[in-house]
This record gives C-alpha cells, sequence and structure tokens, in this order.
C-alpha cells in the first residue's frame, strides 16, 4: 500500500492498524495531528498524535521511505502519550528517538 501523499499513508496504516490487531480503544482518525517532520528525498519522519474513543492521545512516530514516486511506511512506533518527553533544547525542532523505529517486529 503506497500513495504519493504521506499523510495520506499515514491515516491508511493507522486505520489499518485499527482495523486488524489494535486491543485497544478505536482510534478517532479525525483527531491526527502531524506535529513534527524531517524530510529526505526519499525518507520521511513524521510525529503525530491521535485520540481513541475514550478521549486518550496517542503519539506514534513514522518512517517512511520513497520507491516508484509512492511513499510506503518503512516502521512505526506508538504508546499512550504520558507527557510530551523531548529535551528542552529540542523544543522547536523536529527531532525523533532512533530506538522507537528499531523496535520492528
Amino acid at each position: 500500500m503506497g500513495t504519493t501523499d504521506h499523510k495520506e499513508i499515514i491515516r491508511k496504516t493507522l486505520e489499518f492498524d485499527t482495523t486488524c490487531n489494535w486491543p485497544f480503544a478505536s482510534l478517532s482518525l479525525e483527531t491526527i495531528q502531524f506535529l513534527k517532520s524531517r524530510y529526505d528525498p526519499i525518507y520521511q519522519v513524521h510525529y503525530v498524535t491521535v485520540q481513541d474513543t475514550t478521549g486518550q492521545r496517542w503519539c506514534f512516530t513514522f518512517f517512511l521511505v520513497k520507491e516508484a514516486d509512492q511513499w510506503y511506511v518503512k516502521t512505526q512506533g506508538g504508546s499512550p502519550e504520558s507527557g510530551f518527553n523531548e529535551p528542552l533544547e529540542l523544543h522547536d525542532h523536529p527531532w525523533i528517538r532512533l530506538e522507537t523505529l528499531l523496535n520492528t517486529q
């Protein structure tokens, strides 16, 4: 599943995950917020939040790769929000914790 729009592939991935193997309350996809991102010609990293149907906010990190002019999710990670945990010196800059991306199945 690929697309030329990075936001669309993230939305489709969250929708797929929620309908197939999501053991928690369903995500309200209309609440997606794209907070931070980093771009490269063939890679993108996005930090997004979305609320579930109980109001719990979830934070996700997506690592996208571009192949044949289509964006694909290479890996992703997410967890319930327990406070925005970033160093103060990075507050106004996009950043990512790489250990999140390397924890794939």
